[in-house]
């Protein structure tokens, strides 16, 4: 009955989502299952039930969280895996001490945060199945954000100090499961989509490739939101509401994190690449 479940064995620094992620894959709310210790079995009957999976995997999935629930964990959640690496990538605690060099199958944590540096990047599996794509210069840190009692389902927040990201994530029809992603100046919320973002202390931008992503300031004083759609991008600054929305030609949008760069002086401007025209480059202005 079991024979499809991988082994494993038995580690105090390792959470209950990776070792269901050993099993069966990242997005699983193995730890959501274990923290609400099945006080309401009906619920989670009725949400395994609504994932329509094999009577198979539901029973072996079912198997492997009270079987965790049996296990000592200690230690915090590890919230994303690194699948692969490209130049210099360093994982430091969140006071940006002890670092150590990120390897492939590093497992981050929550007490954690993921810095790339010179023509770097990494590519990271989130605990609830996101692909997240970190490049140069960046500083990410990811952790779970608290939901309602009777919810097994993992939501995430992606905090990103300065950097540029892209952001892919499945389409979910459960209400209580979400994605944040939160930089110095706005907080953008997305269920199924796919978009990018650059960011510095003071301003940050953010296009999307497909589906629609809310975006506000971070200021509570600021509420004002807007709703991005495939194609669009805005620009939060400090102390701002966002700016008008903007719609962008396909080759932009394509590759949309090239055409910007992060000054020294922590400053977003637009990258001239060495085969751009003069007129290119005005023609391309007017395009936006």
């Amino acid at each position: 009955m079991y024979k499809n479940v991988k082994p494993f064995t038995k580690n105090p620094a390792r959470a209950l989502t990776d070792l269901g992620a050993n099993a069966f894959g990242y997005g699983f709310p193995y730890q959501k299952i274990a923290e609400n210790r099945l006080a309401n079995r009906h619920s989670l009957k009725n949400t395994l039930l609504s994932q329509r999976l094999p009577w198979k995997t539901l029973v072996q999935r079912l198997a492997l969280s009270l079987m965790l629930l049996c296990t000592a964990i200690h230690g915090q959640s590890i919230v994303a895996r690194i699948n692969s690496l490209q130049g210099e990538v360093d994982i430091l605690d969140l006071n940006g001490k002890n670092p150590q060099k990120a390897r492939i199958g590093t497992p981050l944590f929550e007490n954690q945060q993921l810095r790339t540096g010179t023509r770097s990047k990494a590519l990271l599996s989130l605990a609830d199945g996101t692909r997240l794509e970190v490049f140069e210069f960046s500083v990410i840190n990811v952790v779970t954000l608290p939901s309602a009692a009777d919810s097994i389902y993992i939501s995430l927040v992606v905090r990103m100090l300065s950097g540029k990201i892209r952001l892919t994530t499945q389409i979910s029809d459960f209400k209580d499961k979400k994605l944040l992603l939160k930089t110095p100046t706005l907080v953008a919320a997305a269920r199924g989509t796919d978009f990018s973002c650059i960011a510095t202390l003071k301003e940050a931008r953010l296009a999307v490739h497909s589906g629609q992503v809310e975006v506000a300031n971070r200021s509570p004083t600021l509420p004002q939101s807007v709703i991005l759609s495939a194609r669009q991008e805005v620009r939060v600054l400090e102390g701002r509401e966002p700016d008008r929305l903007r719609f962008l030609p396909p080759e932009i949008i394509e590759n949309y994190l090239e055409y910007y760069e992060i000054t020294k002086a922590q400053e977003i401007r637009y990258r001239i690449r060495e085969n751009d025209s003069f007129l290119d480059r005005i023609l391309r202005k007017r395009s936006f």
